[in-house]
């Protein structure tokens, strides 16, 4: 009972330190595009940061896999050079004994692999995609670029030559057309910007405002030290766009409406996603098994250890990249929808073949 404690300590060490640093790559990747895209809408770091939290349940389905694929191929290679799995097997622990809490490590990580794309995935994509239209929109505090025309809603265009921090503006221009009977002209030196939830407030300060009335043809100046405009932020339109079949809970990817039924491509997406939700994760023990046969055959030894993980690295690769070729395939064609399962069940296949020929052969040595 302690080695196998001992041994799934190490083996769940290593699955999580090793997906920890696939997600911290994959994410830093991705933080790139979106710091782009955000610098672009004027977004603030609060917005940003909320973007890349919101990021990380859609893409963790797809490491893991691999994190535990490279955990256990680790773990059981650093067991074996360093002959604590040569002392167990000496002292009568068989190869399915050693690779029991490979498979518990394997039944935990699968467990919250399912719970990831069949639960928190979905809720994840849309909020990242509710995050990028509030981005387009400029619904942020940073709403204003320096050195560029800004026009909100309708008949306003605010210009900023400079910025400051993140309210702070010098040297603005702003073109008020939302009384067409009387157009104004606001020039100041100095001003702040506060956002509070749709309706943007202008502070600004040292300036002059000057106003044209049409009736008259007159036009009066104002000096001040302080004025504030204050105007609605435009919202998009979120309610019209129809949700992709990523952000769709998986309850309803199985009842479809009457519109997903509309055309055939529709309908192949809702049931290639439902698919791939169930398929991604048990991906899992199909890696681990792929680890499993080469690492902990009775046959090894020390030679031949580095085409091993060598083969077991390329074999777990394969898999995910025929998975994700025949649900891309299936989307154009539903009758393929059979094949995404191939990569899931072709290791368990091996296995149950690898173990019936190893009983054999062990009978036959005990007959003769």
């Amino acid at each position: 009972m302690r080695i196998w404690i001992y041994l799934f300590r190490q083996l769940a060490t290593s699955c999580l330190l090793v997906t920890a640093v696939l997600c911290g790559a994959i994410w830093l990747v991705l933080s790139l595009r979106v710091i782009e895209f955000a610098l672009t809408a004027g977004a603030s770091f609060g917005l940003f940061a909320q973007v890349m939290a919101s990021m990380l349940p859609t893409f963790l389905p797809m490491i893991l896999p691999l994190g535990v694929l490279v955990g256990l191929l680790f773990t059981y290679n650093r067991l074996i050079q360093e002959s604590e799995l040569i002392v167990m097997r000496a002292a009568g622990i068989g190869p399915v004994s050693l690779a029991g809490p490979a498979l518990a490590v394997v039944a935990v990580f699968t467990a919250v692999g399912l719970f990831l794309t069949m639960v928190i995935s979905p809720i994840a994509n849309r909020e990242v995609v509710r995050l990028q239209q509030i981005m387009r929109a400029g619904l942020s505090n940073v709403v204003l670029r320096e050195g560029q025309f800004t026009e909100i809603g309708s008949g306003l265009t605010v210009y900023v030559r400079d910025r400051a921090g993140t309210n702070e503006l010098a040297g603005l221009v702003v073109h008020d057309l939302r009384t067409p009977e009387r157009p104004s002209t606001l020039v100041a030196a100095r001003g702040s910007v506060l956002a509070s939830g749709d309706v943007l407030r202008l502070l600004v300060r040292d300036g002059t405002r000057q106003e044209l009335d049409r009736a008259t043809g007159r036009v009066s100046e104002l000096t001040f030290e302080r004025y504030a405009i204050e105007f609605e932020l435009p919202r998009p339109a979120v309610g019209a766009r129809v949700p992709d079949a990523r952000e769709r809970a998986t309850w309803s990817l199985l009842t479809p409406t009457s519109d997903d039924l509309a055309s055939e491509r529709s309908r192949n997406r809702l049931v290639v996603e439902f698919n791939q939700r169930l398929a991604m994760p048990l991906l899992i023990p199909a890696m681990a098994l792929v680890a499993l046969i080469l690492l902990l055959n009775e046959e090894h030894n020390r030679r031949g250890r580095t085409r091993r993980l060598v083969a077991a690295t390329a074999i777990a690769v394969g898999l995910q990249v025929t998975l994700l070729a025949m649900l891309n395939l299936s989307v154009r064609d539903a009758r393929l929808v059979p094949l995404i399962y191939l990569p899931v069940l072709a290791p368990v296949a091996v296995a149950i073949v690898g173990s019936v020929l190893s009983g054999r052969t062990r009978a036959a040595r005990a007959a003769s």
